[in-house]
Protein backbone atom coordinates (compact mmCIF):
# COMPACT_ATOMS: atom_id res chain seq x y z
CA UNK A 1 0.00 0.00 0.00
CA UNK A 2 1.30 3.46 -0.83
CA UNK A 3 1.99 5.94 1.94
CA UNK A 4 -0.67 8.31 0.60
CA UNK A 5 -3.27 5.56 0.91
CA UNK A 6 -2.20 4.88 4.48
CA UNK A 7 -2.43 8.58 5.34
CA UNK A 8 -5.87 8.77 3.74
CA UNK A 9 -7.04 5.66 5.61
CA UNK A 10 -5.78 7.06 8.92
CA UNK A 11 -7.46 10.39 8.20
CA UNK A 12 -10.71 8.61 7.28
CA UNK A 13 -10.63 6.60 10.52
CA UNK A 14 -10.01 9.75 12.53
CA UNK A 15 -12.82 11.62 10.80
CA UNK A 16 -15.20 8.69 11.29
CA UNK A 17 -14.39 8.43 15.01
CA UNK A 18 -14.76 12.17 15.54
CA UNK A 19 -18.03 12.61 13.67
CA UNK A 20 -19.80 9.23 13.88
CA UNK A 21 -19.94 8.54 10.14
CA UNK A 22 -18.60 5.30 8.67
CA UNK A 23 -15.03 4.99 7.39
CA UNK A 24 -16.44 4.44 3.91
CA UNK A 25 -18.39 7.69 4.10
CA UNK A 26 -15.28 9.44 5.39
CA UNK A 27 -13.20 8.12 2.47
CA UNK A 28 -15.84 9.29 0.01
CA UNK A 29 -15.84 12.79 1.53
CA UNK A 30 -12.03 12.88 1.36
CA UNK A 31 -12.19 11.86 -2.31
CA UNK A 32 -14.70 14.63 -3.00
CA UNK A 33 -13.27 17.42 -0.83
CA UNK A 34 -9.60 16.60 -0.38
CA UNK A 35 -7.91 16.80 3.00
CA UNK A 36 -9.39 20.17 4.02
CA UNK A 37 -10.39 19.36 7.59
CA UNK A 38 -12.92 22.18 8.19
CA UNK A 39 -14.87 21.20 5.06
CA UNK A 40 -14.69 17.51 5.93
CA UNK A 41 -15.95 18.11 9.46
CA UNK A 42 -18.80 20.30 8.23
CA UNK A 43 -19.94 17.80 5.61
CA UNK A 44 -19.52 14.79 7.89
CA UNK A 45 -21.65 16.42 10.57
CA UNK A 46 -24.32 17.30 8.04
CA UNK A 47 -24.25 13.74 6.74
CA UNK A 48 -24.58 12.32 10.24
CA UNK A 49 -27.36 14.74 11.13
CA UNK A 50 -29.28 13.63 8.05
CA UNK A 51 -28.90 9.99 9.04
CA UNK A 52 -30.16 10.64 12.53
CA UNK A 53 -33.15 12.58 11.26
CA UNK A 54 -34.45 9.83 8.94
CA UNK A 55 -37.88 8.67 9.95
CA UNK A 56 -38.27 11.27 12.68
CA UNK A 57 -40.95 13.92 12.17
CA UNK A 58 -39.73 17.53 12.34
Amino acid sequence: MMNGDTDKDNYARSLARETGITEGQARLLIDLLGMHRPSLLREARLLKKGELGKGNPP
